[in-house]
């Protein structure tokens, strides 16, 4: 009898619920989807929030459209804090998944917004920084809808689309903030830009990975080298690569394979005082088109094939490992966390020094064995994976 009443006793009490939320109506909380960051030449932030506006709402699904909110201040908090008096509604930063920077940002501007985005109890772990590769952050907003009536929540897809095709970094806020701690490491972010269409429209698009370094930014990565990272990191999925096949000293792109999987296992080592970096790379691999034809029908052919790809392969991991070394001066691929972890002794003996001494110097050997296993000419598989 008394479990009855306890039920129902619960049951009633829920038509005593009110629709707010810490002590404010719902109705009243401005629920920003995404954040853009700016700064004014006197070094006031410049906020662009995106909302929805509920106004428009004809209560049909999908018929809410999108206002974008400007707020200057001398911090994010202050800033935030005249949207009330802008259109007089609370900030509330629960639904908030996309917070897009300027790429002039330096180590202040990321460590603010860390310290905001820490601070603010509504926010969790899983919204992702993006830089704009554009003049301003808030010219994003500029771009026309594509998949939904929120320039947020295509940014959001269309970066989940490139991850799950290997051309993007999955990387969420609270990775950012352990390398951001770790003085030698690089912080990648994913980079968005505007894409201007033959029928005049501008679209949203995921080009690469914007690399920060030392507090400061030091370029991009393309798609195609963002995939050769999550390569040597042994993160790659299922994915899409164009190669040049041919004996030709060219960068023309003459086959396409999907990468059906991927291992790479690494391994230091130090001699006659030369750090060196050794990446095994094995790769099951299909061909899925010919632009030069090249006949794998036999071994022979099928084995020297799977050369140029390993070649191919090898070749643009090196050109991405030249320009964390020789260009950007970047350790992204984290090569002071292999050798403290595989050589910590070693370690003790360059960790003072590793970035301005070791780190361009560091040799690096690649090995790639790469196994076809189907080509676009017939249906049948050319090589059976092991169990």
């Amino acid at each position: 009898m008394s479990i009855k009443f306890l039920f129902f006793s619960l049951f009633l009490s829920l038509f005593c619920l009110t629709g707010c939320y810490s002590n404010k109506e719902v109705n009243h909380l401005g629920l920003i989807l995404g954040m853009t960051f700016d700064k004014t030449e006197d070094e006031q932030y410049l906020i662009n929030l995106e909302l929805p506006n509920f106004e428009d709402a004809s209560g049909k699904e999908g018929a809410f459209s999108s206002q974008i909110i400007e707020l200057e201040g001398a911090t994010i908090s202050d800033a935030l804090s005249k949207l009330g008096e802008t259109i007089g509604m609370n900030p509330f930063l629960g639904h908030t998944n996309i917070f897009v920077i300027n790429q002039n940002f330096g180590k202040k501007e990321i460590e603010e917004l860390i310290q905001y985005l820490l601070l603010n109890f509504e926010i969790d772990l899983g919204p992702r920084i993006i830089v704009a590769r554009t003049n301003m952050a808030k010219d994003i907003f500029k771009a026309d809808h594509t998949f939904y009536s929120f320039v947020c929540y295509d940014i959001h897809e269309t970066l989940q689309t490139n991850i799950n095709n290997s051309s993007a970094l999955d990387i969420k806020f609270y990775e950012i903030l352990n390398k951001h701690h770790t003085n030698d490491s690089s912080i990648l972010l994913p980079s968005v830009e505007l894409v201007h269409k033959e029928d005049g429209t501008k679209a949203i698009a995921i080009s690469g990975l914007g690399v920060y370094d030392d507090g400061r930014f030091k370029g991009y990565l393309t798609n195609e080298e963002a995939m050769y990272y999550l390569l040597l990191k042994n993160k790659l999925g299922e994915a899409v690569l164009s190669l040049n096949t041919t004996d030709k000293k060219d960068s023309k792109k003459t086959a396409s394979i999907n990468v059906k999987k991927s291992v790479t296992k690494t391994k230091v080592t130090f001699d006659d005082q030369t750090l060196r970096i050794h990446y095994n790379i094995n790769m099951y691999i299909d061909l899925t088109e010919q632009l030069v034809y090249q006949d794998v029908s036999s071994f022979e052919e099928k084995r020297a094939f799977e050369s140029k790809v390993e070649n191919a392969i090898q070749s643009g991991a090196l050109n991405l490992i030249s320009k964390a070394q020789a260009q950007y001066r970047a350790d992204f691929l984290d090569f002071h966390d292999e050798v403290k972890r595989n050589l910590p002794k070693v370690w003790k003996q360059v960790e003072r020094n590793f970035k301005s001494e070791w780190f361009s110097k560091l040799n690096v050997k690649i090995n790639c064995k790469v196994n076809l296993i189907s080509s676009g000419q017939n249906q049948i598989h050319l090589y059976k994976e092991e169990p």
